[in-house]
């Protein structure tokens, strides 16, 4: 799986773990919180600045270090890790493109009336299976909504 044999696993975990000062546990926590705040994984000097700006006093050196860490830990190099952030943000899959237009085709032909979970099954009719949430989530971002009968 990870490349380490089950001994050496369970050895690992046997192995008394290292305290943390009370400072570097704090650092830790609004680490933690900065990152779950802003929904994903930022460089350690984004981070610095948002713990700046939240009042905590932090040397960027620290948590660089606290980053070589988590990296360490992870089994990735921190070059590598710095580099995917670097990465463009994939667009959306020419899957998701072709299933979207397969909605669009359905959600017009029926005149705006199906909504997810009919369209969804109009598609398996067609011979294309997709589920019903996918389909919900593809008609929320291209802003297709369902009209009611009464």
């Amino acid at each position: 799986m990870l490349g380490v044999s089950p001994s050496g696993y369970y050895e690992y975990l046997k192995r008394p773990k290292p305290s943390a000062s009370t400072e570097e546990k704090e650092t830790l926590k609004a680490i933690k919180k900065v990152y779950y705040r802003e929904k994903g994984t930022y460089g350690s000097k984004r981070i610095s600045k948002a713990l700046k700006a939240d009042g905590q006093i932090v040397n960027h050196k620290r948590v660089a270090r606290l980053m070589k860490e988590a990296c360490r830990v992870l089994g990735v190099s921190p070059s590598g890790y710095y580099e995917y952030l670097k990465r463009p943000k994939p667009s959306a899959s020419t899957e998701e493109k072709e299933t979207l237009k397969a909605i669009k085709k359905v959600y017009y032909r029926e005149k705006g009336t199906y909504g997810s979970k009919r369209i969804s099954k109009a598609l398996k009719a067609d011979g294309q299976i997709v589920n019903h949430k996918r389909v919900a989530r593809l008609m929320k971002e291209a802003n297709l909504k369902a009209t009611v009968r009464l």
